[in-house]
């Protein structure tokens, strides 16, 4: 298991370093598509900067009368920034689900050349496979969180009416917390091995792969586990990095508005590329075991 692991993630590694053409390409598509968005939404901020200070006086902290306010005087400015917002937000769900084909169909398929072409015809063919698994993920990440969280409110509040101090009541919610974020990530990892199943499968039943995809993560639990936690490592530390950096930067400079420009879009560019490490290693460690008849 462990060896089969620490194999899978060098590999994912090289995979990926084999792949800078189509995390450019990652990186070209989400910049284009922000670019698309970013000129409505700015004229959207500018219909509403009249609230502009108010913001502000929220960000020091929050004044319930400076909420009553704004709601008051600028309460179709904020819901206008709020729709295109929530917009954006699903554009961006949509295009990542239609990159996601193309990423696992050069990766699954064990491609030795990328083109254009293969990319976005696989993102085409995957696209409404993954979209439909989109919807059982989103529809079974809410009862985790039901299954979760529920119990947890019913506890808290008991335990509140008898008197615990808030404290335990901490640690308690904590626990839940906890609790939460491995099953979540757990379903995460599942949902990465059914969308890898579809593909090296080329099949279109959505629900059989992941059923198929459960299996496997159960039987290789600690080392699907291990191995997307180790993947997780250098993206984390890299953005603590990024976000600890430019916090001691100065960009009130015309200098300091460059490199924080160029530094934001370099950490674009990885996390492209650290999304394909994840699946990469992933799909690596699925053909080993495959390959072994596990």
């Amino acid at each position: 298991m462990i060896m089969s692991v620490l194999k899978a993630y060098p590999r994912g590694l090289t995979r990926t370093a084999r792949s800078l053409k189509m995390v450019s390409l990652l990186y070209g598509v989400v910049l284009f598509t922000g670019l698309v968005f970013l000129f409505p939404f700015l004229a959207t901020l500018k219909e509403a900067s009249g609230f502009s200070m108010a913001v502000q006086k929220m960000m020091e902290g929050f004044d319930y009368t400076v909420y009553t306010e704004l709601l008051r005087f600028h309460g179709e400015g904020l819901k206008t920034m709020m729709t295109v917002a929530l917009w954006l937000i699903l554009f961006f769900v949509i295009v990542s689900v239609f990159l996601a084909g193309g990423i696992l169909g050069y990766l699954v398929k064990d491609k030795k050349h990328f083109s254009l072409s293969g990319f976005f015809a696989d993102c085409g063919q995957w696209f409404f496979r993954f979209l439909r698994w989109g919807f059982y993920y989103l529809v079974l990440q809410g009862l985790v969180a039901a299954l979760v969280f529920v119990p947890a409110g019913i506890l808290l509040v008991h335990r509140f009416k008898a008197g615990m101090p808030e404290d335990q009541l901490f640690h308690t919610a904590l626990w839940f917390m906890i609790l939460y974020l491995i099953l979540s990530f757990w379903f995460v990892i599942i949902g990465d091995y059914t969308k890898i199943g579809l593909v090296a499968g080329d099949s279109k039943k959505v629900f059989r792969e992941f059923r198929m995809a459960v299996k496997f993560v159960v039987r290789h639990f600690f080392a699907t586990y291990a191995l997307y936690l180790l993947l997780l490592i250098v993206p984390v530390l890299t953005m603590f990095l990024f976000v600890k950096f430019i916090g001691s930067g100065d960009p009130a400079t015309a200098g300091g508005v460059v490199l924080l420009f160029l530094l934001q879009q370099l950490y674009i560019w990885l996390r492209g590329g650290f999304r394909v490490w994840v699946l990469a290693g992933q799909a690596e460690y699925f053909k080993m075991q495959k390959d072994q008849g596990k």
